[in-house]
């Protein structure tokens, strides 16, 4: 097979049918007879070239000659996404009033950009997820940017790892996105697609297992790091085909997803819609543009990874106007196996320049908008703290992981009744003033490392809440020793695996094992970006053991995102991790009731959160506690809107209950209640 490059075959599809809609899904159950029989058969190309609707031309394709069922199922990488992907990813919807083409092809919009009009081929491995958002990002930078460059397939595959799926057995869209935001990606030329055998169609074996991740590029004189490119905001587009259409035309290709059935592996020309044979999986693909066929079929044109072997050498359409009820009868007949959801995925981005890049993340224009703005309720400054970061060092920073629905299982969603009966207003450096933690602001320096300050910081809190101990305890333990367990230490990690962490290991004391970055450089002017330091369980002072210095806590568990449950739990227990997404604007937060003003997603950040209140103008608000020094907002503290999901920060909130397991029998004051591990 060739390389995934160079190639030109589009198709065409029938756009309400392949759902960018939310849609339920029922699979029958495969034999393995079906699965073993081949995925070409001339009863379907019969079926649909003598069907007098069907307004598509079906053949043999070359491509999949060999391929059974099972091995074409294969190549239908897009998993139904999880709800808690989709938090805090906005919805665009593009005004109606927005004068269209009735038709439009990106490859004559931007003919100056050669990635559009290009045919991948993903060969052996289900990343069809992984193309279509690979792709559509390497067409924004040229269209945006002038940038004619092909980004790289497998830097997303191999390294965004558990996050986005499972990698050559599928993935999710919508966190190829993520990845783009937070990790950035090479260039092809950096690290080359690896299904690269030169194994030519028909009759190669597909499943090919997920490469590794290396992180260095095939040409040695090539940096990693210096070949990312980054993106700004992922957001969904609103299902309305004059939406989907508007983005397109504005912003260049955006990647979809929709469901395949097998008449489609037949496709040859024309405006495909459903005709015969089964639910097969989900395919994602990059949608370029729309038009009206000959015979006054409205379609979607989209490219597809497959190589030219396979479809239109030119094009592929979608039917606009046909109704879903279509899809919906067709379905009900298939209702035997499980049901599962593909939720709307019309996919984008804000690509992110290398000069975005390398500009000040301090902005006088964000702090005219904030503090110009009538309705902001909070005001801006130029922090100190960051007078010398860039955006992408300030990026650098935030370092919360997408977490991976594997490491969400057997993790409890607490849910405290609404009966109980809560202060309008709660600090819990007041409610208890002998516990001085809370009320610490730390910082975490160079790392990407909130993920583990807000964990870290909370159990500190409950230690001494439930147990009357004083202790800070040891952000380099959990950094250093939890390991590719929790992410990728100062590149940024998971929260609930932090307290997960603290549950299986435990975690040693701030004396035993100070934080790293402690070089004295004072801000601002520090250069971010240390890489995370060496795990090497042993106490800076010699007269203490690592194993005595050990501080547990019981069972981790998630608080449901119900303000109520939230307000109860930091009420009954003490302070809890949560977990959201930072624009640009909060780098510049001084005081007041922060929200959203202007400014592009920077990436996820988690801090601890401590209270409740409401604003002298009425507006309810979360109190927090950063670790960006006593140089940043409100003396190192801030305030957020409450109630309504304001950057998703009611969406991600995490906690666990300190053990008295290790501890001295002297000091303990234990209730049964409290320590569920007993």
């Amino acid at each position: 097979m060739a390389s995934p490059l160079y190639h030109g075959t589009l198709f065409l599809l029938v756009a309400a049918l392949f759902t960018f809609h939310s849609q339920v899904i029922a699979v029958e159950p495969v034999s393995k007879l079906k699965l073993n029989s081949r995925i070409l058969q001339d009863s379907i190309v019969q079926k649909v070239n003598e069907n007098p609707n069907a307004g598509w031309e079906a053949t043999m394709n070359p491509q999949f000659s060999n391929y059974s069922v099972g091995e074409f199922k294969y190549l239908l990488g897009v998993k139904p996404t999880p709800r808690k992907e989709l938090r805090g990813v906005p919805l665009v919807r593009h005004p109606k009033s927005m004068k269209l083409p009735k038709e439009f092809d990106a490859r004559t919009a931007w003919p100056h950009c050669s990635t559009i009009g290009r045919i991948l081929d993903q060969g052996h491995c289900g990343s069809c997820w992984a193309f279509g958002a690979v792709e559509s990002l390497s067409d924004r930078f040229c269209i945006h940017y002038g940038m004619n460059l092909s980004l790289s397939v497998n830097d997303l595959l191999a390294c965004c790892g558990w996050m986005c799926g499972d990698g050559c057995d599928g993935g999710y869209p919508i966190d190829a996105w993520r990845y783009f935001v937070q990790s950035g990606v090479v260039t092809e030329e950096c690290d080359p697609y690896f299904d690269d055998i030169g194994c030519s169609h028909p009759g190669c074996e597909p499943g090919f297992p997920t490469p590794k991740c290396e992180r260095k590029c095939a040409d040695k004189n090539k940096l990693w790091a210096e070949s990312k490119h980054f993106s700004v905001n992922a957001y969904r587009i609103d299902s309305d085909p004059h939406s989907i259409m508007a983005e397109v035309s504005m912003n260049g290709p955006v990647e979809v997803a929709f469901t395949v059935y097998e008449d489609f592996a037949h496709y040859k020309s024309g405006v495909y819609k459903h005709i015969t044979g089964d639910v097969m999986g989900g395919h994602a693909v990059k949608l370029i543009g729309w038009g009206t066929s000959d015979d006054g079929e409205d379609y979607w044109l989209l490219a597809n990874q497959w190589n030219r072997g396979w479809g239109d050498v030119d094009t592929t359409e979608e039917d606009e106007q046909m109704e879903t009820s279509l899809c919906f009868s067709t379905l009900l007949l298939l209702l035997i196996g499980a049901i599962f959801t593909f939720q709307s995925q019309v996919i984008a981005v804000e690509p992110v320049s290398d000069l975005k890049l390398n500009s000040r993340i301090l902005q006088d224009s964000i702090l005219q908008k904030v503090n110009g703005h009538p309705k902001a309720g909070w005001k801006a400054t130029m922090n100190h703290h960051f007078s010398n970061y860039t955006v992408a060092q300030f990026k650098y920073l935030l370092g919360v992981k997408p977490t991976p629905k594997e490491e969400l299982r057997g993790i409890p969603v607490i849910s405290h009744p609404k009966s109980l009966r809560l202060p309008e207003e709660f600090d819990a450096r007041t409610a208890w003033p002998q516990c001085s933690t809370i009320g610490k602001i730390l910082d975490q320096g160079h790392c990407g490392s909130c993920w583990a300050f807000g964990a870290v910081e909370s159990l500190s809190d409950r230690f001494c809440i439930h147990y009357g101990m004083n202790i800070s305890l040891s952000v380099n333990d959990l950094l250093a020793c939890c390991g590719f367990l929790c992410g990728s230490g100062c590149d940024g990690g998971y929260p609930i695996s932090a307290w997960r962490y603290f549950v299986h290991h435990g975690v040693v004391t701030e004396e035993c094992d100070p934080y790293f970055d402690d070089i004295g450089c004072s801000h601002p002017g520090c250069e971010p970006g240390y890489p995370t330091p060496k795990c090497v369980r042993k106490c800076v002072n010699k007269n203490q053991l690592w194993k005595k210095s050990k501080h547990y806590g019981v069972k981790p568990y998630r608080i449901d995102s119900d303000p109520n449950s939230i307000m109860a739990e930091i009420y009954k227990n003490g302070p809890v991790e949560v977990a959201f997404d930072v624009y640009e604007d909060f780098a510049h937060y001084k005081s007041g009731v922060y929200k959203h003003i202007t400014g592009g997603m920077m990436g996820g950040h988690a801090v601890k959160l401590i209270g409740w209140g409401t604003s002298e103008d009425g507006e309810a608000y979360w109190l927090l506690a950063n670790q960006w020094n006593r140089g940043w907002g409100d003396d190192g503290f801030f305030k957020i809107r409450r109630g309504t999901n304001e950057c998703g920060i009611e969406g991600d909130v995490v906690a666990g209950l300190p053990s008295t397991r290790n501890l001295v029998r002297e000091v303990v004051s234990v209730d049964a209640r409290e320590d569920a591990s007993a």
